[in-house]
């Protein structure tokens, strides 16, 4: 119980912490540096995600990296606790977005993070947004829709 406590505050902690790497990345889209703007949140959110693992005490080892392909691909995971996003993002070396619920966006500066890393918001109640969502996201990131 104290070591979750202690992990959320850390979780929002850092986050507070790394603002001015936000606003770095505000002003790097603004300026159409488009690959330092993706080193710079790739950095950011892989050193956030893996320090997390290491506050919770969880040791990772992956294999198999060499068998994902260099194209676009799709990483599904059953997202049942709070480690998914984490583990793919402190993990594997390559741009990630994801698609998440739309409710996230009211939750302080994790969404501004999720925009610069061109995540998708999705209206569950909603299928015809759903599904823009889904072909917005596509074409936002290189996609085929």
């Amino acid at each position: 119980m104290v070591r979750t406590v202690f992990w959320f505050i850390y979780f929002f902690g850092y986050l507070v912490f790394v603002m001015p790497s936000l606003w770095k990345a505000n002003k790097l889209m603004k300026n159409n540096l488009l690959e330092e703007h993706r080193q710079h949140v790739e950095t950011i959110t892989g050193n956030w995600a893996r320090s997390l693992l290491k506050v919770a005490g969880v040791k990772v080892e992956v294999k198999g990296l060499e068998n994902i392909p260099e194209e676009a691909c799709l990483f599904v995971s059953n997202h049942q606790g709070n480690f998914d996003i984490p583990l793919l993002i402190g993990t594997i070396p390559r741009k990630l977005s994801f698609i998440s619920k739309i409710e996230v966006k009211k939750i302080p500066i994790i969404p501004l993070w999720m925009e610069h890393m061109q995540c998708i918001f999705m209206d569950r109640k909603n299928r015809r947004q759903a599904i823009k969502a889904i072909i917005d996201g596509a074409k936002k990131t290189g996609g085929r829709a």
